[in-house]
């Protein structure tokens, strides 16, 4: 598969998995909720290890670099923004307290320091688990490199395998940060699926009978017990290699699907590729539709603006769409208005030094 179409297909990938967190978090029917927390969000993993290229172990500050600026300024960015607007949505019924400019200050410090501090960007755990997890990645990567050991993928794997026991061990006994340190020695076995599956991509039989024996597994162990990275609930681990692996093959089978038909490529990639704007903002939008729920119902007041994530009181299969319509479309039509903004004051800066010059 050539390196576009394969863009293609992960940024396909990372829509489907954006949409399923939407409808996750959109008070879906439990049967669908279970289901998706299987795998929605190791797509992301698969593919930050999918991205991982073998370059930036010969220049760790280039990969330091974009880290820092894609995972890290983009956390503090966000986590700002939301904190000084704060107020402004405490008056419009998104929060029930406001805070005091000591308050504003404080959290804007503490969000410098990888702390989430808004509820509306609850979301946004996984970037701090993403920066670990691709922290820790890259030191298992970057020891093979030093070594060039002959067997470099035997050890590879063993270190991966170590490194997953050990994580376990951390989740047994116990131990928890609020950076997601313990769950990170485990979820760093995605990212290596990631980059393997990237290096034997074209070895990989992908058909319709391996994707249906995924779906019915993932079905599975749905009808059991769902999987939550937020709790650290990896329940019997050898079950959580195995959802890992059949979701990824299962998105990846529909992902290929998709890309054959233009129109669908373009609307699943495009959500993919601004997956962030929706990861950020379709908690807050939810709130359009919760006000909407609450003129109409009589039962409602605007305290159950505050409900959280959605009002799941009278949450039939239309609202819940209209969650997930308003969560994926409004964000979209926010990103464009922030970039007309963007344009137009870097237009007047430029202006405005052109002036200065002559």
């Amino acid at each position: 598969m050539s390196k576009k179409k394969s863009n293609e297909v992960l940024s396909v990938m990372k829509g489907l998995a954006i949409t399923m967190i939407v409808i996750f978090h959109s008070g879906c029917p439990s049967w669908l909720f279970t289901f998706f927390s299987l795998f929605h969000l190791s797509i992301f993993y698969f593919s930050m290890g999918y991205f991982f290229k073998v370059d930036y172990l010969k220049n760790p500050l280039d990969f330091i670099k974009r880290k820092f600026h894609g995972l890290y300024l983009t956390f503090v960015k966000w986590q700002i923004a939301f904190i000084l607007l704060h107020n402004f949505l405490a008056n419009v019924y998104v929060y029930e307290s406001k805070y005091s400019l000591y308050e504003i200050a404080r959290r804007c410090f503490v969000a410098f320091k990888l702390v989430p501090s808004e509820l509306m960007l609850m979301s946004f755990w996984y970037i701090i688990s993403a920066i670990m997890c691709v922290i820790l990645y890259f030191i298992i990567r970057y020891v093979i490199y030093i070594f060039k050991p002959k067997r470099e993928m035997l050890l590879l794997s063993l270190l991966v395998v170590c490194v997953f026991i050990f994580g376990i061990f951390l989740l047994e006994s116990g131990f928890r940060t609020e950076y997601y340190v313990e769950s990170s020695f485990v979820l760093v076995y995605i990212l290596f699926v990631g980059e393997m599956w990237h290096r034997f991509e074209d070895k990989i039989k992908v058909n319709a009978f391996i994707a249906l024996c995924c779906l019915a597994l993932l079905i599975g162990f749905s009808c059991v017990r769902g999987l939550s990275f937020v709790s650290h609930d990896f329940w019997n681990y050898w079950q959580y290699l195995i959802v890992t692996i059949a979701g990824v093959y299962l998105v990846y089978y529909v992902a290929k699907k998709i890309s054959k038909s233009d129109t669908l490529k373009k609307v699943f990639a495009f959500l993919g590729d601004n997956s962030l704007y929706i990861l950020a903002l379709h908690l807050t939008v939810f709130k359009l539709v919760s006000f909407a729920k609450i003129l109409i119902y009589d039962d409602l007041t605007m305290k159950n603006m505050y409900d959280f994530t959605v009002i799941l009181k009278h949450n039939d299969i239309f609202w819940c769409s209209t969650y997930i319509i308003v969560g994926i479309t409004v964000p979209l039509v926010i990103m464009y208005f922030i970039g007309i903004i963007k344009g137009n004051a870097l237009l007047l800066i430029n202006n405005l030094f052109s002036l200065r010059n002559k």
